[in-house]
């Protein structure tokens, strides 16, 4: 839900998308989001490994995320998402949680040379945090924490977008029926390492298809772990997936589709008063609660080349 394909595609083109911003081939926004919602490690800041950042001082941001922040502020909402099981493990204390968010508060309003700040002083509107040391309803791939910012923001699943550098993160997108956008920093480097054997520059559209006809992805799915192919499946299941360089690359590449798009209450409004409207596709998410840990996965992935694929 969130994306279309602006025109059918061909069979070869299923297999791996080789597209540009500006190609007129590349999945694009089919509704103006209401919501960004970001992850943390690897997105904004750099993903320093396990445990994550347990120390104020390890925490540096990743060039150009905090004027991507400010951008996305100026069109819609931004609510950070973040799994941070260090505090369940007892690796970092609630005082030492918040020094960190404040240090990135800071690094932000410092790269970014002021920006939109929120009544709070922060420089995202929300902020969601899974502490939870083991797999729970809240702790992404779960769709837990998106379902309550949705909910708190008063945002259709389809009017979300989630950016973030990790197959869970991309699943929980997924599960929640928000439009799942994956980075090639932090988790995602190995990705972007494979795509650049393959001979494929960034921006990029990743498919089912590809993973098992392009020699060099099936052994870059080879690779990783069980858990997290298993994600990487599941979340290609649903969809292509656009795989930018960095979150500004992707925000300013959103943020031009957003600009283009009717709200989804004009669209309503337009098809109510009987008027001529833009098609309108939803992917059906599964039924999810916020209590609910994880919807069934599909048994199969099938893609149709004659029907434009949603995201």
């Amino acid at each position: 839900a969130g994306f279309a394909m602006s025109r059918p595609m061909s069979r070869p083109i299923l297999l791996l998308l080789l597209t540009h911003a500006h190609d007129t081939s590349a999945l694009r926004l089919a509704v103006r989001p209401k919501l960004w919602l970001l992850d943390r490690d690897g997105c904004i800041n750099a993903d320093v490994g396990s445990p994550g950042v347990v120390r104020r001082e390890d925490l540096h941001l990743i060039p150009g995320s905090a004027g991507a922040i400010t951008r996305l502020r100026l069109f819609a909402p931004v609510a950070v998402v973040t799994n941070q099981s260090a505090r369940g493990k007892g690796l970092l204390s609630a005082a030492g949680l918040d020094e960190i968010h404040e240090r990135l508060r800071h690094l932000i309003a410092s790269a970014a040379r002021g920006g939109l700040a929120s009544e709070d002083g922060s420089r995202w509107d929300g902020l969601y945090v899974c502490e939870d040391a083991f797999p729970s309803s809240r702790k992404k791939p779960a769709a837990g924490m998106l379902l309550e910012a949705l909910h708190d923001f008063t945002c259709e699943p389809s009017e979300a977008v989630m950016v973030g550098d990790s197959w869970s993160d991309v699943v929980a997108a997924r599960r929640a029926g928000c439009a799942p956008v994956l980075l090639a920093t932090g988790h995602g480097q190995a990705l972007a390492a494979a795509l650049r054997r393959h001979g494929t520059r960034l921006p990029a559209s990743l498919t089912a298809a590809a993973l098992s006809e392009e020699r060099v992805l099936a052994e870059w799915l080879e690779s990783r772990g069980e858990a997290e192919a298993a994600l990487v499946r599941e979340a290609l299941c649903g969809g292509p997936v656009r795989v930018y360089e960095t979150l500004a690359q992707a925000a300013d590449a959103l943020l031009a589709q957003a600009r283009e798009l009717p709200s989804q209450q004009r669209r309503e409004e337009t098809a109510a008063r009987g008027l001529a409207a833009p098609t309108l596709r939803r992917a059906t998410p599964p039924a999810m609660s916020a209590t609910a840990s994880s919807p069934p996965r599909p048994a199969a992935c099938t893609t149709s080349s004659g029907t434009a694929p949603l995201l």
